[in-house]
């Protein structure tokens, strides 16, 4: 399939991608459901709402005591489990010193929740600074979408490519958009291009159209970032 660089081309790129992982992933649940015992689910549930109540120790305890996963498994279920729910790095490091595995996404979770104070702890353990998704995105585009605008210092410090191969919308297409409903977009704006961020034809178009529906907007980005301009 053409990379095109338009908007249009990107937006429709974009959905076609979604879908297919959506689709891919509603397979993998199914499938992962008929495995399931129903004493796993329970189990699975009642950890889930020990989690929500922040009560790690609980929900340590219950993966502990499943009886269907070798010891090995329920080491890596709590690290994961650990760091997607935010507990002190003093329980992520025991987990991590006893042997649990490291998940290949887990540097797009830490994005989300702009934790790269842990990124930065779990690199000498083989955290993947690097890894891209289903569409060519890496970190930057995760980060984006949550503000994350420390974690883009910390990636950009790290040099992880901010012109990654994408198949659709890109980080900055991401910012741009994100704009329009949070203000403080801009400086994520501002850190992408000055980052090195390569401008293309569908950055521009997105500018371009704030021309009419949101002219503040796009006042603010072509005084700030000519380059911006079609």
């Amino acid at each position: 399939m053409s990379l095109n660089k338009d908007l249009a081309s990107k937006l429709a790129l974009n959905k076609l991608l979604n879908e297919q992982l959506f689709q891919k992933v509603k397979v993998q649940q199914e499938e992962l459901q008929k495995q399931l015992t129903q004493n796993q689910l329970d189990s699975t549930k009642q950890t889930m709402s020990l989690l929500k109540d922040n009560d790690w120790d609980a929900a340590s305890e219950m993966i502990s005591q499943g009886n269907e996963l070798e010891d090995h498994e329920k080491l890596s279920i709590k690290l994961a489990l650990a760091i997607s729910s935010g507990q002190d790095w003093e329980i992520i490091n025991e987990l991590l010193n006893n042997g649990a595995q490291l998940q290949d996404n887990v540097i797009y979770i830490l994005s989300q929740t702009n934790n790269y104070t842990l990124a930065r702890n779990l690199l000498p353990y083989g955290l993947n600074l690097h890894l891209t998704d289903h569409t060519g995105n890496n970190a930057y585009f995760h980060s984006v979408s949550s503000g994350a605008k420390e974690m883009i210092r910390f990636l950009i410090a790290n040099q992880v490519s901010i012109n990654p191969e994408v198949k659709g919308l890109d980080s900055l297409d991401q910012a741009l958009t994100l704009l329009e409903y949070r203000p403080d977009t801009v400086a994520i704006i501002e850190l992408l291009i000055f980052g090195g961020k390569t401008i293309l034809n569908s950055h521009k178009e997105r500018v371009e159209s704030y021309k009419n529906s949101s002219p503040e907007i796009y006042t603010q980005l072509i005084k700030k970032f000519p380059q911006l301009i079609i």
